[in-house]
């Protein structure tokens, strides 16, 4: 893929850490409950690894299918997030040698006698006390558990799903914000100026640099010393009305003030410049760098749109935490128009030979080309530059006819002193402005100002201004093009994992019992943001995306058991129970290996891995919660499978 290893790829290696041994946790418990059983280490190997050939294969294509959405992202997050996934599945994919090949040969064998005295015997005997502890607390909690919510289990069902409801109206109430991309502070404080159209770079880098005096006064109200690393100022790098200021501040361990607080002081320390079109802060890591909001407005009336582009900016500035309001309109320059009048049209005059004389006579016609040297020297004509620069030289211009004639331009055409915008933007053919602002994340967040604006003020002004059209543009369209890809994915997703398990399983019930350990997963990933304090982003959506894909894993293994019970003969009111706790301990250990693994992720504190916080939040977290699903719900929605089909209970 033409990628280092980097950040987001290490992350990827983060994330397959807990995961990949999961397979391997499902192989060598089998073979040691084999080997527990009496048979050879040998024989235990290669009975383990066959019977568990299907569990493991099913377990690392789902998780592979449930990342494939993520290779498939649009935009700049798509970009900048691709190897992660592609990490992922070539781990997932050498993985299978692993656990299938090589573990078994190693369990095959034992060096027990030589090991007894070194570490390694010595953390064989702590492993053991372990895996006794592990079996008393299956008997002691887990076995009585499970037969209550077995033979409870309709209230088991109904408990589970009020809890699953009472976390999507909890969602639904908008209590939980939802952040395109993670409001994460970095050391690195940017303030792009634009002045505009035209505007001399003389005056640009007059404007530039007072921001900057304004941005070191502003730490000095801080009262923190040496927290500045440096400035880095730009004048006319894309324009000569452009500029950028650039203040590079020590981590956040070494000062007080967050970046936020200083983009304040430094706003207070601007005050009014009169010709500054624009000024906008970033002081956000990762991708992105837009403004949250962007409102685009079209209509074929110039006035209607700029008066429109008013009150929407007059709206959303009403609202708190809404800075940096913007409109692509931009001052407004004077120009002359011109009407062609019945005289001079009855001369044979048009707009186009008019116009033209004009810019001949003030740019200037082309008469000759030079060469000189290995270049080409234009030589120009037009009015004397005193003519050029007084309203009179303009009026005394004599403007000449089809026939040969000339005619004095006053009475040729009508001229008419107006103003007009000095750039006009189209989308479709149609004149389009766009309202941008950037919001305070403390305060509030894109969404939910777009959100009250849509319900509140935006009718209004449709119905103001007849023919008006909009659209939330910008980040919005990003994060509405990159929702609608992972939907696509996610829907295609859980497709092919159910259509995997209904063949495996032989049947459409219980493949969907299996799937139904999603829902409870995604919750408890909600959950994890909530009580680590992050707020929901995309980040957190590619996480989901990819924990549908592990949740379903150790449920299919419970059902592959369960019904291997079934084709064994034993007693059918008893197959739910010994599956559940015949597999309680590699669900319980894969779970907690997959937390433990993303660990160090979901509690990192530094400033260049905090965006991907999230997505470690909804994989660790939402693992644990499904392990619960797993071993309580999951069995018994089995029971109430037998209960419809007919087969034996010994509950009733």
């Amino acid at each position: 893929m033409d990628a280092t290893i980097n950040m987001i790829s290490l992350f990827g290696f983060i994330i397959t850490l807990g995961i990949v041994v999961d397979d391997a946790v499902v192989v060598g418990e089998d073979i040691f409950h084999k080997m527990s059983r009496g048979m050879s280490r040998r024989d235990a190997a290669v009975a383990g690894a066959r019977q568990m050939t299907v569990p493991v294969l099913f377990a690392v294509s789902t998780n592979i299918i449930a990342f494939l959405p993520l290779l498939f992202v649009p935009g700049e997050i798509g970009q900048f997030f691709k190897i992660l996934p592609a990490v992922v599945i070539a781990v997932f994919t050498v993985s299978l040698v692993e656990c299938l090949l090589i573990l078994p040969s190693h369990l095959a064998f034992s060096h027990a006698k030589e090991e007894a005295q070194t570490w390694f015997g010595r953390f064989d005997r702590l492993q053991t006390r372990f895996r006794n502890r592990l079996d008393a607390a299956l008997e002691a909690f887990y076995r009585p558990l499970l037969q209550t919510a077995m033979r409870l289990r309709y209230l088991t069902v109904a408990v589970f799903v009020a809890a699953l409801l009472i976390m999507g109206a909890w969602i639904a109430s908008g209590r939980i914000d939802f952040i395109f991309r993670p409001a994460i502070e970095t050391d690195f404080v940017q303030a792009e100026i634009e002045l505009p159209s035209g505007t001399p770079v003389d005056r640009t880098r007059v404007v530039t640099f007072e921001i900057e005096d304004a941005a070191r006064r502003a730490l000095e109200k801080t009262g923190e010393k040496d927290i500045l690393v440096g400035f880095l100022t730009e004048v006319a790098e894309s324009g000569s009305n452009n500029g950028e200021v650039n203040v590079m501040l020590v981590p956040q361990s070494q000062r007080t003030i967050t970046a936020e607080e200083f983009v304040h002081l430094w706003r207070e320390e601007i005050g009014e410049i009169p010709d500054l079109e624009s000024l906008f802060f970033d002081w956000l890591i990762g991708p992105g760098g837009e403004a949250e909001i962007d409102i685009q407005l079209a209509h074929p009336e110039t006035d209607t749109l700029r008066h429109a582009a008013d009150e929407v900016a007059e709206a959303i500035a009403r609202y708190p935490g809404v800075e940096d309001i913007r409109k692509s309109f931009g001052r407004e320059m004077p120009q002359l128009n011109f009407e062609i009048k019945p005289e001079g049209r009855s001369l044979g005059i048009t707009a186009r030979d008019l116009g033209q004389q004009i810019r001949h006579s003030f740019y200037g016609a082309e008469a000759l080309r030079q060469p000189r040297d290995r270049q080409e020297l234009r030589v120009m004509v037009r009015l004397p530059e005193a003519d050029r620069r007084s309203m009179s030289g303009l009026e005394e211009l004599l403007v000449r006819t089809p026939e040969g004639g000339e005619i004095p331009i006053a009475q040729a055409a009508t001229i008419t002193e107006a103003s007009a915008p000095v750039r006009i933007e189209r989308v479709d053919g149609g004149r389009v402005v766009n309202v941008t602002a950037n919001v305070l994340p403390d305060v509030t967040t894109g969404n939910r100002v777009l959100n009250a604006f849509s319900k509140q003020e935006l009718p209004k002004i449709l119905a103001g201004y007849p023919g008006l059209r909009y659209s939330f543009e910008g980040e919005q369209r990003e994060q509405r093009d990159a929702m609608s890809e992972l939907l696509w994915g996610l829907v295609a997703s859980l497709f092919a994992i159910y259509a995997i398990m209904a063949a495996l399983l032989r049947s459409y019930a219980q493949a969907f019992v299996v799937l139904l350990t999603i829902p409870w997963g995604l919750s408890g990933a909600v959950i994890g943001h909530e009580l680590l304090g992050f707020e929901l982003s995309i980040f957190s959506v590619f996480g989901m995306i990819a924990l549908c894909g592990m949740v379903v894993n150790g449920a299919f293994v419970l059902a592959i058991t369960r019904n291997r019970y079934f084709e064994e003969g034993e007693d059918p009111a008893l197959v739910t129970e010994h599956a559940a706790l015949r597999r309680f301990r590699p669900i319980l250990l894969t779970a907690i290996t997959t937390f433990l693994g993303l660990g160090p992720m979901i509690f990192e504190k530094s400033t260049q891995a905090l965006f991907l916080v999230p997505m470690a939040i909804s994989l660790g977290i939402g693992t644990l919660v499904s392990t619960f699903v797993i071993l309580l719900l999951i069995p018994s929605l089995f029971r109430i499978i037998e209960d419809f089909s007919g087969r034996p209970s010994r509950t009733g």
